[in-house]
């Protein structure tokens, strides 16, 4: 989970898992639109929605993916009372 509290992220990262979902959550819901037939759209905007917004949605997953922040770091939990040794 992207805001899950038992893993730290970079700020950056959790920007770039909400700007995905928006755009992956804009493109499914114009082309289950566009397959109804309820939004008619022309050449150049469903070239973009097909190519141009997953091309960006899977650049964004890889940066991710490649700087180690889609799985995050594990935060260290301290029980209250406890020091830690080592």
């Amino acid at each position: 989970m992207p805001f899950d509290k038992k893993r730290i992220r970079a700020c950056w990262a959790k920007v770039v898992f909400v700007i995905s979902a928006f755009i992956g959550i804009a493109k499914g819901v114009i082309g289950l639109g566009s397959d109804l037939g309820w939004v008619t759209v022309g050449a150049k905007a469903n070239w973009f929605l097909l190519y141009g917004a997953s091309g960006l949605l899977l650049g964004l997953i890889l940066s991710l993916i490649l700087s180690g922040q889609l799985r995050g770091s594990k935060r260290e939990s301290l029980e209250l009372g406890h020091e830690r040794t080592g």
